[in-house]
């Protein structure tokens, strides 16, 4: 279902390690871009959290994007990657709401998104190739 990069913004980043659950931390991220076959969608505004222990950290991140026909969409999305190697591949899984004015993403009803995402930290840039979950698609498959 295409890629979405992600351009953490230098300097926005916040974190204090007291606390019931230490070792959190937000970010403001500069840009989210979706490509996909049939959309390309450009981040209005985004950010995320983070919460780590050990060698791994969850992230959630939430995007509000418009798309290339002006539909509004919001992008949630969570995160599990490793602290020790941020070169290593991580994995996500969220969901993606459209706006119900536009029929071209339907689809996004009961959607779920998954993917491969890795690291750039030279660029700060995260990149994932990125799949679509649907129920209908599960129920095709269950029945052939």
């Amino acid at each position: 279902m295409g890629q979405i990069v992600v351009e953490i913004e230098h300097g926005a980043s916040w974190s204090f390690q007291d606390g019931p659950f230490g070792a959190r931390s937000c970010t403001r991220f500069r840009e989210v871009v979706w490509k996909a076959p049939s959309f390309e969608a450009r981040s209005l505004w985004a950010n995320g959290t983070y919460r780590s222990g050990g060698e791994v950290a969850d992230a959630e991140i939430r995007a509000m994007l418009q798309s290339d026909d002006q539909t509004l969409m919001f992008l949630r999305y969570f995160a599990r990657f490793s602290v020790i190697d941020f070169r290593a591949p991580f994995t996500l899984t969220g969901q993606i709401e459209a706006s119900a004015k536009s029929p071209q993403f339907k689809w996004t009803n009961f959607a779920q998104i998954v993917g491969v995402g890795q690291l750039d930290p030279s660029t700060m840039l995260l990149t994932y190739d990125v799949g679509v979950v649907h129920p209908s698609r599960l129920a095709s498959h269950q029945n052939g």
